[in-house]
């Protein structure tokens, strides 16, 4: 028996060109879409019960992580596992957001406050990471005895990511400009490129304080100290709240939080 025989109405209008949803299947289209989620998640469970999904783990970035997780992470999940096909994906929050509800992810990687307002999702904080302004050495602002930011409007912004009207520095540069900003001039989530970028160019750059530790230190860098509310990114695991995790997502997360537990005790020991 189908699901029109047992529902007793017709779903779809049948034509010799192809078929339309009735009005009454249009109405229960997202019912339908959830029963289809639920059983995913089902499924998803009992594999993990049968030991089925050691091979396969997908992950969602947030485009100014990317760096961190594919450069730390990465590298050590693959030598420790190298027969798991892994996939990491990155993307804005909207776009992260919809794959993790749509089960495409295991989980997501990203700074929360984007993701402060979605429902059913749990949330696992790895570490609250400092944001930087990094300019290259030979930069017009470093000539000056104290930088401001309005010293730095006149030049190119980039940056890994687009900055949330919700954002301190959006705020800023609107209060500023008294217009509306498009920031950054230029987004780029390789962070080489963007690299590349600051040390040819009058550009400065917001990123992870972490990336660019080596350039910093070997003077091809410059961090300017400036600072604003909440110029951090809150970084954690950003999973769906009734959906258990895999083994492979255990040991990937548990990497993550090895990794960034000893950084922040190198921090406190130098």
């Amino acid at each position: 028996m189908n699901l029109e025989d047992s529902l007793g109405v017709v779903l779809f209008e049948r034509y010799k060109t192809g078929v339309i949803p009735t009005p009454f299947c249009n109405s229960i289209i997202e019912q339908c879409q959830q029963v289809l989620y639920e059983l995913d998640d089902i499924k998803h469970n009992a594999n993990i019960y049968r030991g089925l999904e050691e091979g396969e783990l997908k992950i969602g970035v947030g485009r100014a992580s990317t760096g961190l997780i594919c450069q730390n992470i990465l590298p050590k999940f693959v030598a420790a596992y190298p027969k798991v096909q892994v996939s990491i994906i990155e993307g804005t929050p909207e776009e992260l957001t919809l794959r993790l509800q749509q089960r495409e992810f295991d989980f997501i990687i990203a700074g929360f406050g984007s993701y402060a307002n979605v429902e059913q999702i749990k949330v696992s904080r790895l570490k609250s990471i400092s944001l930087s302004i990094i300019v290259n050495n030979e930069h017009p602002v470093n000539k000056l005895p104290t930088v401001t930011w309005q010293d730095l409007l006149p030049y190119p912004i980039i940056g890994a990511t687009k900055l949330s009207t919700s954002n301190p520095l959006y705020k800023l540069f609107e209060k500023l400009t008294n217009k509306t900003p498009s920031l950054p001039s230029v987004m780029c989530s390789d962070y080489q490129a963007l690299k590349n970028i600051v040390l040819s160019s009058n550009a400065w750059l917001i990123a992870p304080t972490p990336i660019f530790e080596r350039e910093i230190k070997e003077k091809q860098l410059t961090r300017i100290e400036l600072s604003v509310k909440e110029m951090e990114i809150d970084l954690s695991v950003i999973e769906l709240s009734k959906r258990q995790r895999s083994p492979m997502s255990e040991k990937f997360i548990s990497l993550c939080e090895g990794f960034f537990c000893n950084e922040n005790h190198n921090e406190v020991n130098n």
